[in-house]
């Protein structure tokens, strides 16, 4: 391809060619009397080859008031002559033009601003550059760019016989030589300047979608902020589960030495893991997956600020605290009482301090708790005794023994999910809570082995309904950035989060939450918590699947992520119910 320019000198053509393409440039030759903040941005998203420039230089503000006075003057006097003209015609003298009495008012008010209100003058110009392939392609963008300028007010026009001196005002030079000039305001000239939208690009992070306002990547390296820890907040159907699954395969192709552990109420991961090579772990009544709430190792503490919790025992503790009060809380309604608190406490010093005594010592289950408890001779505690016992026999001996055994699992893979859909209602926050508590024994492993762990617990909102489970897990969020790891809660019950108050200064503390779309009443309470504008929260009122705010640090960023359907990739990540029968009768016909 041979390059040239033909301006076409002498013609009344406002085009010209370079190489093989048309272009022609155009200036905004009417603003409005009022300038809308969406005019860049209209013009921007306009799909073709657009180059926008402003060039501007400030007045001095003496000369610029001297200047408005004197347009006055002349309007003022204008307006005389008329009104006397309409008098010797006996006619109503006010009955002047109505863009002279517009102008006055706009130049009176103009002039109260520049000596109240410390508005300056500018003279400006914008300059629109435009190319196609072909003339009729250019003329199609033109009128599209005509239109949007229109719709603001604005009157867009080619620049005659400048064709080349307004290419050269495009190039990155600062220079412009054509001699149009505008008079701005500084309200107007601040809305011409299009740097206000914050972006996020970290050296090294991960694609999160694009930027709603600028349309730029989002990329974002959630290991360099503060404190990793995170949610993903939306209604039912605003892509949640899509958008952990997003990050999720992002991590894997990212960060190969990274591990991924998931707790999925709704067997909503399998596909990805098992198309990527990780296990799925089933855990019901059914099967014979069991783990034992009772594990522990010497790199078990949490390593908090608190001294006291830096002891495992003391963690264990806390957590056998979480699960019995969920038990109990199910059984009779009431959790933990402080007796029976003292009670468990007791129990588990004794169990402990004999299984690290004796170095061939088997781990403690549920059922040496049980037998442990029975042991108990205090006479103050003789009453919460028989009512623990009485409790917790159906989860030692009874129908719901599946965590009193010792635990059978021993997964190697970097990419786990924790299946417990079919534990069903009466005991799934108590799943969460052992599955929980195992990822963190694997989490203080993969520390010493400087290894990240990325923890995702969906439904996250079930942890908070008893004290001591939202306090369990409050204890891990915190804990968990001094151990690599990281951790996502998602929930769509956004209301039932923010009335806790644990959950509430959770989100506050976490640097990363993916807000997806709300109702109006949690989208006001979102917005109190986290200090979001009512602008912002815009983003989130009927937003499209995919679509919300992007909170990461100090940097809140609307964003859309419109991932390609008919994919494999697309597969194995939607939940759309529709969606996921018809991959599935495809998947029957290709087999058969």
């Amino acid at each position: 391809m041979s390059l040239f320019f033909d301006f076409k000198p002498g013609s009344k053509m406002t085009y010209f060619e370079f190489g093989d393409y048309f272009g022609q440039v155009l200036f905004i030759k009417i603003f409005p009397s009022v300038m809308s903040d969406e005019l860049l941005k209209n013009l921007s998203d306009i799909p073709c080859n657009t180059t926008i420039s402003v060039h501007t230089n400030s007045t001095d503000n003496s000369d610029s008031l001297e200047m408005v006075k004197s347009k006055l003057a002349y309007m003022e006097s204008e307006k005389a002559a008329r009104q006397q003209k309409l008098l010797q015609q006996m006619q109503d003298p006010d009955m002047i033009p109505q863009d002279l009495k517009r102008s006055i008012s706009q130049t009176n008010s103009l002039i109260s601003n520049m000596q109240n209100n410390n508005q300056r003058l500018f003279k400006g110009i914008v300059i629109v550059f435009t190319s196609a392939r072909t003339e009729k392609e250019l003329f199609e963008n033109v009128q599209k760019l005509m239109g949007a300028a229109r719709s603001l007010g604005c009157e867009l026009a080619p620049l005659a016989l400048q064709q080349e001196a307004g290419l050269n005002a495009t190039l990155p030079f600062a220079k412009c030589d054509i001699e149009i000039r505008r008079t701005l305001t500084t309200a107007t000239q601040a809305i011409l300047i299009p740097f206000t939208s914050q972006e996020l690009f970290d050296s090294g992070g991960m694609y999160y979608g694009l930027n709603t306002l600028s349309r730029n990547l989002i990329i974002l390296d959630r290991k360099a902020l503060k404190n990793p820890a995170g949610w993903v907040l939306g209604t039912p159907g605003s892509g949640k589960s899509f958008a952990t699954k997003r990050e999720l395969l992002n991590i894997l192709l990212n960060y190969p030495n990274d591990e991924i552990l998931v707790i999925d109420p709704e067997s909503e991961y399998a596909v990805l893991a098992q198309n990527f090579g990780g296990a799925v772990i089933k855990i019901s009544l059914d099967t014979k997956t069991y783990f034992n709430p009772l594990d522990i190792t010497l790199d078990y503490s949490g390593g908090d600020d608190d001294k006291a919790s830096e002891s495992p025992i003391a963690f264990k503790t806390e957590f056998m605290f979480s699960l019995l009060d969920v038990i109990l809380q199910k059984e009779r309604s009431t959790g933990l009482s402080g007796a029976e608190c003292t009670l468990v406490d007791l129990v588990l010093r004794r169990l402990y301090e004999s299984y690290f005594s004796k170095p061939d010592s088997v781990m403690p289950t549920l059922m040496d708790f049980r037998e442990e408890l029975k042991k108990i001779q205090e006479p103050e505690l003789q009453a919460e005794k028989e009512n623990l016992l009485k409790i917790i026999g159906l989860y030692t001996t009874g129908s719901f023994n599946l965590f009193a055994h010792n635990t059978n699992v021993d997964v190697n893979n970097r990419f786990v999910v924790f299946d417990i859909k079919d534990l069903g209602d009466q005991i799934k926050t108590l799943g969460m809570l052992v599955v929980l508590d195992q990822i963190w024994n694997r989490v203080a492993s993969n520390r010493l082995m400087g290894r990240n762990t990325w923890i995702v617990v969906d439904e996250a909102h079930l942890l908070f309904n008893n004290q001591f489970s939202a306090q369990f897990l409050k204890s891990l969020w915190k804990r968990a950035r001094k151990y690599g790891a990281i951790c996502t809660g998602v929930t769509q019950n956004v209301g039932d989060l923010l009335d806790s108050e644990i959950a509430s200064k959770m989100l506050d503390n976490s640097e990363y939450i993916m807000m997806l779309n709300q109702s109006p009443a949690d989208r006001a309470k979102l917005g109190k918590i986290l200090n979001i504008s009512q602008n912002q929260l815009g983003y989130l009122s009927n937003a499209a699947s995919g679509s919300g705010l992007l909170c990461a640090g100090n940097a809140i960023i609307p964003f859309d992520d419109k991932f390609p359907t008919g994919t494999k990739l697309y597969a194995m990540l939607t939940t759309k119910l529709e969606e996921v029968m018809e991959l599935q009768g495809k998947n029957t016909a290709a087999t058969s």
